[in-house]
């Protein structure tokens, strides 16, 4: 079987992998020294954006039973943030095991993932800013038409 080529620029698909690999690496550890119930809106975020954009690509790639889980882990999220912005102790090795699991779709599928960039930036700067609200992430409704 023939490897499909990728269409992105090598240069910029290496920038864009190191970058969420630095991502990955900084949130996992700080997500394991921030205290229950701290407010930390920057972890949050940072973990909406791998999480999410991981999610995305599932979606593209009609990976189902892994969109779920990921949309599952990003709501989770969304509601920290919508509570305070205060960080769940408990969570954090889930969200590690998950940040990671996304992180790794999106490196492998570097060319689904580039176009769904911006809207998982965007997500993850409203968490930042205190400004998302729970219906800027679909519920499990989206999984109506699946069942």
């Amino acid at each position: 079987m023939k490897k499909r080529k990728s269409k992105t620029n090598p240069v910029l698909r290496a920038v864009v992998t190191e970058g969420m690999r630095k991502t990955l690496a900084d949130i996992a550890i700080k997500a394991h020294l921030t205290p229950d119930g701290e407010v930390d809106r920057f972890l949050i975020a940072e973990f909406a954006f791998v999480i999410g954009l991981g999610a995305e690509v599932a979606i593209a790639m009609q990976d189902e039973q892994r969109a779920r889980r990921l949309h599952s882990a990003l709501r989770t999220l969304l509601g920290m943030s919508v509570n305070g912005g205060r960080w769940q102790a408990a969570q954090s090795a889930r969200m590690y095991e998950l940040a990671c699991e996304a992180n790794k779709l999106a490196i492998d599928n570097v060319d689904l993932a580039l176009p769904r960039y911006v809207g998982a930036r965007n997500l993850s700067d409203a968490i930042a800013a205190g400004k998302a609200r729970m219906d800027d992430v679909a519920g499990v409704e989206i999984y109506a038409e699946a069942v």
